[in-house]
């Protein structure tokens, strides 16, 4: 299997590792390795090209989904995956009591086209 890029970002309570690999059979060829620690919020945010699936593999995280004025939270455990639709403005966060890693995988390379995500101005978590 050829990595084309591989990449890292940290912020404030998060970690994540991009990956590109453009040999995978399916349409998500694209995924990053996070960790997103206890009490650690990634901000809501959409992006205009990229559709994600989230894959949690450890710990728990709750996933808001606000699409069309429709809020809706999503509670995942080891082993739960939902989909991120395009346009969707989307946040994660961590309540339990330890860190817990995620996996998001991307139809879109993040790390050479630059980073497709915008923070929907007015919205809090």
């Amino acid at each position: 299997m050829k990595i084309s890029n591989i990449r890292s970002f940290v912020d404030d309570g998060f970690e994540s590792l991009l990956v590109s690999v453009p040999r995978l059979k399916f349409n998500y060829k694209h995924f990053s390795v996070c960790t997103l620690m206890s009490g650690a919020v990634v901000a809501p945010h959409y992006h205009k090209k990229t559709v994600e699936k989230i894959l949690c593999v450890y710990g728990s995280i709750i996933l808001t989904l606000d699409a069309d004025y429709k809020k809706e939270e999503r509670y995942l455990f080891s082993g739960d995956t939902v989909g991120v639709p395009l346009g969707c403005v989307h946040m994660l966060r961590n309540d339990d009591g330890g860190d817990a890693v995620f996996i998001e995988f991307k139809n879109e390379e993040f790390i050479s086209k630059g980073y497709d995500t915008y923070v929907k101005a007015g919205v809090n978590g």
